[in-house]
């Protein structure tokens, strides 16, 4: 049989290993049951014919596991297995590259294949092996039924996503990137602060021309490393960095009309959210209007609290933003929460003689977490259930004190009338939050918050200029065999083009 995934021949290749003078030619009952097993199996919306017309009912003998799913012994696992398994899928084409009769036992078969299935927009490819072993009463009967069935992925091959990328073939996987700083040349200067304190030679030079270049050295980065698409995104401190609301309105319009014409030169790789000023929820509005209505952006990403006159700062968990997350939700996109280093009496009081808790180390998460638990404790989620919110570097923090979290809400502070919250924690990161993997690549961390939040609220990120495409590549492709290939594709890609429609298309 030729190995062609395309091909419409549904015939079995010839009998037995050609390398193994001694297989034995595959029984006819045999070779038409695994020709009809995988003609069903490429069939939608028939779990339960499946899983009786091939199956023993015996929970004591009945081994089913595909890949690295907990196997199961039961005929409604199985069932619900293939409920799961078709979720998504528009089309599955298996191919039988071999069958190979085992030298001892005459009811136990190898096989080797590949298996193509287009999911939510994109294509996945596999190589698999399977043992099948056949229950012998009905082998003899001349109609056999599968007491053990086992998959083996060999290997994941590259996730084409519907778009059309140029994408290199080292690359295991076509990455969706979504906390990817840019700069404009008028705000260098501005920036040049952070640079000093996230960035190892102190100079930051070459840290600024990343932050500008758009098209040159990232792009060659993302087709090296497998990125399919970037959403990109003011780098901190950006707009919230002006204390004044003219002078913060305009910079945030320039920066949004100088994006606009960067995605423009290549809009199949490059989106952009909207930068803000948050000085008051009217103007924030206004410009989000804008930015998602004309410009065609996805979303906002808002360096956390926008600085205010004499030292203060503005929160957006108070009731008078209830107008700004109204216009949120009503124009369906999200709003990433992203950290900016602290200053003025915050800097002072804590950070001014510990300089190397500023940043990720500390200061980030400290405050990007109370900005977010504050929301929803004061009960925005509750007065906008539909609101979508992103924050980074695998939740800053949050899920690591979940269950601590949750327990002292619902357990002390509900009861004695302090929260106004309706849902509990976990609920509001069922529904509402997502976290991205930006600048967090442990495989353990990632393992732990999969756990805590959902396989389905995690979405790949880099963190670019501040992290290294590398590092952030290279470790995802380490996690092939660590998580299902299912869950890989949901971080990856999946999950964010779920979130955001335009990567659909």
């Amino acid at each position: 049989m030729a190995s062609d995934l395309h091909q419409e021949d549904n015939e079995l290749p010839p009998a037995g290993n050609p390398a193994e003078a001694s297989n034995k030619d595959v029984p006819p009952a045999i070779a038409k049951f695994v020709e009809r097993f995988y003609q069903v199996s490429d069939t939608p919306d028939v779990h339960e014919q499946y899983a009786d017309d091939f199956f023993i009912n015996d929970e004591d003998r009945l081994s089913f596991q595909i890949g690295p799913m907990q196997p199961t012994n039961k005929r409604d696992g199985i069932v619900a297995w293939r409920q799961k398994g078709w979720e998504g899928v528009t089309r599955r084409k298996h191919v039988v590259n071999g069958v190979f009769i085992s030298p001892k036992w005459e009811n136990e078969i190898m096989l080797d294949g590949k298996v193509e299935m287009d999911k939510n927009g994109s294509t996945l490819k596999f190589n698999w092996a399977g043992r099948m072993v056949f229950d012998q009463e009905s082998l003899d009967e001349g109609s056999p039924k599968i007491e053990t069935y086992k998959v083996w992925l060999v290997y994941m091959a590259i996730y084409t996503l519907s778009f059309s990328y140029h994408i290199d073939t080292s690359a295991t996987m076509s990455l969706i990137a979504l906390e990817e700083a840019f700069n404009i040349p008028s705000l260098a200067e501005q920036s040049a602060y952070q640079a000093r304190l996230f960035v190892a030679d102190g100079s930051g030079q070459a840290h600024a021309d990343r932050l500008v270049d758009i098209h040159g050295e990232r792009l060659a980065k993302m087709d090296k490393h497998g990125v399919a698409h970037t959403i990109l995104s003011l780098t901190a401190p950006g707009i919230q960095d002006f204390d004044e609301p003219k002078a913060a309105e305009s910079a945030a319009k320039e920066v949004n009309d100088w994006v606009y014409q960067q995605v423009q030169k290549n809009s199949k790789r490059f989106s952009a959210f909207a930068s803000l000023s948050m000085h008051n929820p009217k103007d924030a509005s206004e410009e989000l209007r804008r930015c998602v209505k004309e410009l065609g952006f996805v979303g906002a990403l808002v360096n956390d609290n926008q600085r205010l006159p004499n030292d203060e700062a503005a929160w957006y968990d108070q009731p008078e933003w209830d107008e700004f997350w109204k216009t949120v939700t009503e124009l369906d996109v999200p709003f990433y929460l992203h950290p900016i280093a602290p200053k003025g009496e915050i800097h002072r009081r804590i950070y001014k003689d510990r300089a190397a808790l500023i940043g990720p180390v500390l200061s980030f998460a400290n405050n990007v977490s109370a900005h977010l638990l504050g929301m929803i404790v004061n009960g925005v989620f509750d007065r906008h259930p539909k609101l979508k919110i992103i924050v980074g570097h695998l939740g800053e923090h949050i899920p690591f004190d979940l269950w601590r979290i949750n327990h002292w809400l619902e357990d002390v502070h509900k009861p004695r009338g302090a929260v106004s919250m309706r849902k509990t924690i976990r609920d509001y990161f069922n529904e509402n939050i997502w976290v991205t993997t930006s600048g967090h690549f442990s495989t353990l961390t990632l393992k732990y918050v999969q756990d805590e939040i959902g396989i389905d609220r995690i979405l790949f990120s880099i963190d670019y200029p501040y992290e290294k495409f590398e590092d952030a590549c290279d470790w995802f492709k380490t996690l092939d065999g660590k998580f299902s290939a299912e869950d890989l594709a949901k971080i990856s890609h999946e999950n964010s083009q779920k979130l955001f429609p335009h990567l659909r298309s």
